[in-house]
């Protein structure tokens, strides 16, 4: 019986209504033609199997989960530990390389955190990174809202959802808010049926007709509530792991960046005629000095963009919205740049892209109907295939434009 086998051996017997799995695909290989549930469900009544990787357990995973319930955690190294109500699951140690799948069900022993080591069996793994998180969280470590703007693309939301939920790391708790716009009204529903299904999001907002891009981020902005905002549109699928806590710190560091985008090319050296200076912020990271307010993926500083976005936006509303900022005479200048936008690329000169954009030939910036199609946009950019770092292997993703949907 190998690893994978043993696992399935373990929660077929448990016999679980729910399985949640955090930031790792182990449940979905074992049951492909499943439903394997987010983290959201996490503290739902019903008897439920979590699953994660070691590196991406939280203390605070434990007193979400209901007496009963199992956790399992996959390539446990066993040297780190911490004492809490869970006894070791019949049957659930499963070698591999030095590392080992553990499964444990919540007890009624114990409701306190013990740090340290310890001779008792019932103890929970934890690595150096999250041993104080409940100790250490302060106005730092606060919520974040991700803020998704979509437009009728059942087919490719839930690969831009995914690649986020699992590129993503944070020890922050995620607020998930979505807007759907109706631009193919039978295509919208599904998604809303989709999004509604998974329980992925906190807030779920639409339109019976299509207002834009413009209008959905008018409608939308005020319901932010925390001091950053990741945005995301519903074709994007993140490629390269992201450090959100390292880019907020710097956030929090330096109170005139307002913006780190996540590339979907190269950064280059310079584009436009605009200089792409690279800088080093206090942790190391690099980021590269832009001089447009792009509404690729991306970190805000939620208040400089509540500020500012007060109107909806019915033409082009990131070019707009750049445009309020400064001429672009104003913004060929990087000292400008620095103090009136605040924008920048994540990575440094010469890095390759971290998003793929998924629905390249039809553009929300542009959504105008003609003859019940998509007009009015740009001819299809290149796929920027040779911006994907060396390293990210190519994945096939539906090829989609709209042209069949109603």
């Amino acid at each position: 019986m190998n690893e994978l086998e043993a696992i399935k051996t373990v929660i077929d017997n448990f016999k679980p209504s729910i399985i949640i799995e955090e930031k790792i695909d182990i449940i979905e290989k074992i049951y492909p033609d499943g439903h394997v549930y987010s983290i959201d469900h996490l503290g739902k009544s019903e008897r439920k199997v979590f699953f994660c990787k070691m590196n991406h357990f939280h203390i605070s995973y434990l007193d979400i989960l209901n007496e009963g319930d199992i956790i399992g955690i996959y390539e446990y190294s066993g040297d780190k530990h911490i004492k809490m109500g869970y006894k070791p699951y019949e049957h659930s140690l499963f070698q591999k390389n030095g590392f080992s799948t553990r499964f444990w069900i919540k007890s009624e022993e114990s409701n306190n955190h013990i740090i340290g080591n310890s001779n008792n069996d019932y103890v929970v793994p934890v690595n150096d990174d999250v041993r104080n998180f409940e100790l250490s969280r302060s106005p730092i470590m606060d919520d974040v809202d991700v803020l998704i703007t979509a437009s009728s693309r059942r087919l490719l939301i839930p690969y831009c959802i995914k690649s986020f939920k699992q590129g993503i790391y944070t020890k922050r708790h995620l607020r998930w808010l979505l807007h759907e716009d109706f631009v193919f009204p039978e295509e919208s529903k599904k998604v809303l049926e989709w999004a509604k299904f998974t329980g992925y999001f906190d807030v779920i907002e639409h339109h019976k007709k299509n207002v834009g891009l413009g209008y959905s981020l008018y409608h939308m902005i005020p319901m932010l509530k925390s001091k950053y905002t990741l945005y995301i549109q519903d074709d994007w699928e993140l490629e390269r792991p992201v450090d959100l806590d390292e880019i907020i710190w710097v956030m929090e560091c330096n109170k005139d960046i307002n913006l780190v985008i996540f590339n979907k090319f190269k950064n280059f050296g310079s584009i436009g005629g605009f200089d792409l200076l690279e800088h080093t912020f206090e942790s190391g990271l690099k980021l590269c000095l832009y001089n447009a307010f792009a509404l690729l993926p991306g970190i805000w500083r939620t208040d400089f963009v509540k500020k500012r976005y007060t109107e909806p936006i019915k033409y082009k509303p990131e070019g707009t919205f750049t445009n309020s900022l400064g001429t672009h005479k104003q913004r060929l200048n990087g000292d400008y740049c620095r103090k009136n936008l605040g924008a920048y690329f994540y990575g440094g000169t010469g890095d390759f892209r971290y998003v793929r954009h998924l629905g390249n030939n039809w553009r929300m910036a542009s959504w105008q109907l003609e003859n019940g199609n998509p007009g009015g946009n740009p001819a299809m950019e290149a796929s920027g295939e040779q911006y994907r770092a060396p390293w990210v292997p190519f994945k096939d993703r539906p090829i989609y434009d709209g042209r069949n949907l109603k």
